[in-house]
């Protein structure tokens, strides 16, 4: 008797166990139910899910039918909110349709992007002109030429769009990801480049966290990772007194920066050759299959400079953003960090040239150094409302000859 009230006693055991851990799959079906009511699986883009994407679908282009709000209060004069979508063939909205009017792809890197200037102001917008020049903005943060180059080629390719020009501007993140790239002894090359950034991607980041890949199949997990993210931000918003989430985070890039390197602020810096040449090198390689696949499709590669103020006093700046350039550990502010990007435009150019692109130097014709040059940016190199003005109104007449010279032929 004792053995079967045993055996009863283990079964009860056994059952309670089995009806508790029913109960708990269908509270937690009940609560990804409820959850799902409030809470998008779809992943909100940021930085490593780009690089990611970019090695999973082979472009680096932004999703389809994006519509992010972000926060820029405090990042420059009068910023509040930046609305930020992209249409079905992912590129930032506006993309207009209409008649066959001369069509210009500007492409690369976040200075093309303007993701914190709200839509409607970005200068590829400006420039949009319906009946004689029509602009689609392909630009994203931290892309460079190889990048833009299969950005350009999935466009053309895979959604058979044509444009009669192509506008390119990716010179600080070709020579920044050329020094990554190094890190894992490989050089920034469009042959086996996607195997490339894996191998970078997964040596710095390493693969992602538990609830990272929860959160792309489970609201629940979704919804804890926000409330995480909502705690730092909370914790962020205590140490910068409130100001908005994207300039919260300036704030802290720039303080890390400043505290993290031993500051060269000489003027007279001069930089040695080593560090330009590989990035030479590669750049002419890189661009002149740019150009080649872009003269296939009888259209013409345009590449551009990029801005920096470096030279610009604190005062022009509504708040001051400006982090150091960093070359090999060391950091570069006022005079050497000018004489850095003088050189690496000229250089940038030069490459172009030698590859058989057009090329304009922006940088020289904005001059973002001059003693206001503050009131064009918000940081060292990306612009704001006024810069991107300033912008299209220094490439409009640049985009109109080159339609000009289009349609003479």
């Amino acid at each position: 008797m004792n053995w079967i009230r045993g055996r009863v006693v283990f079964w009860g055991y056994i059952l309670n166990a089995i009806i508790c851990i029913l109960s708990l799959c269908l509270t937690l079906i009940f609560c990804e139910f409820i959850a799902r009511k409030f809470v998008e699986l779809k992943p909100a883009p940021d930085y490593i899910e780009s690089i990611r994407n970019s090695v999973l679908i082979g472009n680096r282009l932004w999703g389809k039918n994006l519509d992010i709000v972000y926060d820029i209060r405090g990042l420059y004069q009068n910023a509040t909110y930046s609305i930020f979508r992209t249409s079905n063939r992912h590129l930032i909205e506006p993309d207009l349709v209409g008649r066959d009017d001369f069509k210009v792809l500007f492409i690369g890197s976040s200075t093309v992007e303007a993701l914190y200037v709200s839509e409607g102001y970005r200068w590829v917008e400006l420039l949009n002109k319906l009946g004689s020049v029509r602009t689609f903005n392909a630009g994203q943060s931290g892309a460079n030429s190889v990048d833009a180059y299969y950005g350009y080629k999935y466009l053309t390719e895979n959604l058979g769009m044509h444009f009669d020009l192509v506008v390119l501007s990716t010179a600080t993140n070709d020579f920044s990801w050329g020094n990554r790239f190094s890190e894992v002894h490989q050089n920034l090359s469009i042959r086996g480049y996607h195997e490339k950034l894996k191998n970078y991607y997964l040596k710095t980041y390493g693969d992602r966290s538990k609830l990272e890949r929860c959160s792309e199949r489970l609201a629940i997990c979704k919804l804890v990772s926000q409330v995480r993210i909502s705690y730092q931000d909370f914790l962020m918003s205590k140490r910068f007194h409130g100001l908005g989430n994207v300039t919260q985070n300036y704030l802290k890039v720039k303080k890390d920066k400043e505290n993290a390197h031993q500051l060269v602020v000489a003027s007279d810096t001069e930089f040695p050759d080593k560090i330009f040449y590989k990035f030479s090198e590669q750049a002419t390689e890189n661009l002149r299959v740019f150009n080649q696949a872009v003269k296939k499709n009888n259209s013409k590669l345009l590449v551009i400079s990029e801005s920096s103020s470096y030279g610009a006093s604190q005062e022009s700046f509504y708040l001051d953003l400006r982090v150091p350039v960093v070359v090999d550990g060391v950091a570069f502010w006022g005079g050497s960090a000018v004489k850095f990007y003088q050189s690496l435009n000229r250089i940038y150019l030069e490459a172009a040239q030698r590859a058989g692109a057009n090329t304009f130097d922006l940088a020289d014709s904005l001059n973002g150094n001059r003693v206001d040059g503050g009131r064009f940016f918000y940081d060292s190199i990306h612009y704001n409302v006024e810069g991107c003005k300033e912008v299209a109104r220094i490439l409009a007449p640049v985009i109109d000859s080159q339609r000009l010279r289009k349609w003479s032929h």
